[in-house]
């Protein structure tokens, strides 16, 4: 609470910062193993996160609430653009071009030595796409959640701005009748 009694939504909490670096410690482990089974985990965790957001644009109220709308919005646009089948295109290509380079760097692409059969040389260069397909992947999750993250903490800061205003102006609006009736 601020001295004038209003939600100070700048801090973040212990739980809050333990359930960042959780998840940022995943984020990093999916990365850099970057199999099928980390990139469904990833998948599954933004997309519980997303419709979480959703429920909490729906049903909260107040510096919450516009939280979880800005968390929504953000985190599913910006799935959608760089995921989405009419958009994926050269558009979600460019949102994320760094992504597959990076990939390359992290992932320490190993030269098929020449003692390999060609079949051998083949199978691993076709384990390193498809590697380097989930390592763009969950970098573009990670991505999705990073910008949910800044929306919600933008659509706050404009809650409470619009707050701070609003009780600047009419300081008397913030009391609210007890449901008692004059007769």
């Amino acid at each position: 609470m601020s001295s004038r009694g209003g939600y100070q939504g700048s801090r973040l909490s212990i739980a809050g910062l333990s359930g960042l670096i959780l998840l940022l410690g995943v984020g990093f482990a999916a990365l850099r193993l970057a199999t099928v089974a980390w990139t469904n985990i990833a998948s599954t965790i933004v997309l519980t996160l997303l419709l979480t957001a959703v429920a909490g644009a729906l049903f909260s109220r107040g510096p919450a609430r516009a939280y979880w709308v800005g968390f929504a919005l953000f985190g599913w646009t910006y799935l959608l653009l760089v995921n989405g089948a009419w958009s994926a295109g050269q558009f979600g290509q460019d949102l994320t071009s760094g992504l597959d380079g990076l990939a390359e760097r992290i992932l320490a692409p190993n030269s098929p030595s020449a003692s390999l059969a060609p079949a051998s040389a083949m199978e691993l260069n076709a384990e390193r796409s498809v590697k380097r397909g989930n390592f763009v992947q969950i970098g573009r999750l990670l991505l999705t959640l990073i910008f949910a993250l800044a929306g919600g903490r933008i659509a706050l800061a404009f809650a409470l701005r619009t707050a701070s205003q609003d009780h600047d102006r009419h300081p008397l609006a913030s009391i609210e009748p007890r449901g008692e009736t004059l007769s």
